[in-house]
């Protein structure tokens, strides 16, 4: 059967991807007596064939530097240069296909054909080599470029990470910062952790005197009570807080940090915010948060915090969260949370600081909404 373009002349179409077969390719190097016959599955790709084809032939050096030095001559059709990489073995092969594979900088030059192909219940152990010359071990041949190239990938993910973590792991810690406004978020809608625990962190190491050092404190604590009283008074416009964090720069970094600062919140009392979270039948209430975290973890997603849109709706859906965490946590009823004219402040009768808070947490008045913090 003549091989064509787009897949098998027999069939006039490409096989459909849940394909199970395995082709048996034989290749054997010009001008030499060594040869082999690979085992490879259809639904593998150009790339993958020529990463086996190095492994089995036992090349070895760093295949990021040779990802798309080849050349596959099918017919009259050429593949080189990375084309076709991602094009799978199934739309190009067939029984008694004759191919050619060259890769230059590994000094391989091949005459292939495909044997035979059949159907496994699993592919899980393919691509490896079944039969070759007595000078190739074939029970490792195959892997050893497998394996090589996945922990090439994984050092390289590793290395952009490690860019990424760079670029957020000192995020500004000024009180009326995007890292600030996230840690005192976190604070005030769930456990409450005390100013002896986190309070040093958004105060300079040294200060010039006292003075500096009380307005230092009495800022953060400022910036503190700002978020408190917002979501006490007026939560249901909360939103338009984290929005404009959104706003404020085009690539995203605020929201990394406003997301960075609510995690060093949580981490202050794990125990208790896995005890708070556990309560919540949907557990996607974070999914904002999860949003960011992909984006901040891996460089290719964190381009997407450039789209104005996608940065504006994860914005507003910090806000939307934090004041839902807050009303769950209190057991407040849940109000609109809608862009809409703040509602009248209720004026609430005046509580004892050692009595039951009125919220029916069953904490007290001052461990609870009449929080100490506010004394500071």
């Amino acid at each position: 059967m003549a091989w064509a373009p787009g897949g098998p002349t027999e069939w006039g179409q490409s096989m459909p991807k849940t394909d199970k077969r395995v082709f048996d390719a034989r290749a054997k190097l010009r001008g030499e007596d060594r040869w082999l016959v690979l085992a490879i599955s259809a639904d593998a790709t150009l790339a993958d064939l020529h990463l086996a084809l190095l492994g089995a032939f036992g090349w070895s050096g760093r295949y990021t530097d040779i990802e798309k030095a080849y050349r596959f001559e099918l017919g009259s059709t050429r593949f080189e240069a990375g084309r076709g990489s991602r094009t799978a073995l199934r739309k190009l092969l067939d029984e008694r296909v004759e191919f050619a594979y060259k890769c230059d900088p590994a000094g391989i030059t091949a005459d292939c054909s495909v044997v035979g192909s059949y159907e496994v219940s699993s592919r899980r152990h393919y691509p490896k080599v079944i039969e070759a010359h007595q000078s190739i071990w074939t029970q490792s041949a195959t892997w050893k470029a497998q394996i090589a190239a996945r922990r090439e990938y994984r050092d390289y993910e590793r290395r952009e990470r490690r860019v990424v973590s760079r670029r957020t792991i000192t995020p500004s810690r000024a009180a009326n910062s995007a890292y600030a406004h996230g840690f005192f978020s976190a604070l005030v809608a769930g456990p409450m952790a005390m100013p002896t625990r986190w309070l040093q962190r958004f105060l300079n190491a040294e200060h010039d005197s006292i003075d500096d050092l009380n307005a230092s404190t009495r800022a953060v604590m400022t910036a503190y009570n700002k978020v408190a009283d917002h979501l006490l008074a007026q939560r249901e416009q909360f939103g338009n807080e984290t929005l404009a964090i959104a706003r404020e720069d085009a690539d995203g970094t605020a929201l990394v940090d406003w997301h960075r600062g609510f995690l060093d919140a949580m981490d202050l009392s794990p125990d208790e915010w896995t005890k708070f979270l556990s309560r919540f039948e949907r557990k996607d209430i974070l999914s904002p948060l999860a949003l960011i975290s992909q984006c901040s973890e891996d460089l290719s997603k964190r381009e997407w915090l450039a789209d104005r849109s996608l940065r504006e709706n994860i914005g507003r859906s910090l806000g939307v969260m934090t004041a839902r965490l807050w009303e769950a946590y209190r057991g407040e009823p849940m109000v609109e949370l809608e862009f809409q004219e703040a509602a009248p402040c209720r004026v609430e009768a005046k509580v004892g600081r050692n009595e039951p808070c009125p919220c029916g947490s069953g904490k007290k008045y001052k461990r609870c909404c009449g929080s100490m913090l506010r004394a500071v």
